[in-house]
C-alpha cells in the first residue's frame, strides 16, 4: 500500500488526470482500498470499467454508484460481456458494451473516471498508445484513470504505462 500511494502522489503532480499503477502483489480487496482511499465519490460519477470481465471491479464500482451514478462496462468479449451481465443483473445503474473504443463511439469527456484492471497486457504493446489515447479522450477534465497491470514477465512495467499515458 505504501508503494502505491507513493506512485499515486507522483504521478498527481505530473499528469493532468490522477493515476494509480499498481503491481502484481496487490489483490483486488487492496485495489478497492486504494481506490476508495484515492478517489471522493459522491455515487453520483459516470465510471466506464475497460475490459470488465466478469464484473468483479464493476460489481463494486456500481455499488459505490449510489447517488445516480452510473457505471458503462465495456469489453471486446461477447461472452464476458454476457457474464458481467450475469454478475451485476441485480444493479440497474450498470450498461453494457460489446466492442472497440472505435466501434463504440461513445461521447468525448463523457465520463468521470475509468478502470483499467488488468487489461493492456492482453493486448498488443503496439496497440496501448491508441487505446490509451481514446480512454483519455473520453474522460472528463479533472477525472481519473485508474491502471492495474502485472508487472515483470509478460506484464506492463510501471514506467512503461507511465510513458504510454502521459502521451494519451
Amino acid at each position: 500500500y505504501e508503494h502505491a500511494s507513493g506512485q499515486y502522489l507522483q504521478a498527481r503532480e505530473t499528469l493532468a488526470r490522477l493515476l494509480e499503477v499498481a503491481g502484481e502483489d496487490l489483490d483486488v480487496r487492496l485495489l478497492k482500498v486504494v481506490v476508495e482511499a484515492r478517489t471522493s465519490l459522491t455515487g453520483a460519477e459516470n465510471l466506464m470499467d475497460f475490459g470488465s470481465g466478469a464484473g468483479v471491479c464493476s460489481q463494486h464500482l456500481a455499488r459505490r454508484l449510489n447517488q445516480g451514478g452510473r457505471l458503462a462496462c465495456v469489453d471486446l468479449s461477447t461472452v464476458w460481456i454476457e457474464v458481467c451481465a450475469r454478475t451485476l443483473r441485480r444493479l440497474k445503474n450498470v450498461s453494457y458494451h460489446q466492442g472497440t473504443l472505435k466501434q463504440l463511439a461513445l461521447p468525448e469527456a463523457s465520463f468521470d473516471g475509468v478502470l483499467v484492471h488488468f487489461v493492456l497486457h492482453d493486448i498488443p504493446p503496439l496497440e496501448w498508445p491508441e487505446i490509451t489515447a481514446g480512454l483519455a479522450r473520453l474522460i472528463n477534465r479533472g477525472g481519473a484513470l485508474f491502471l492495474r497491470e502485472p508487472a515483470g514477465n509478460g506484464g506492463v512495467e510501471p514506467q512503461a504505462a507511465r510513458r504510454i499515458l502521459e502521451a494519451a
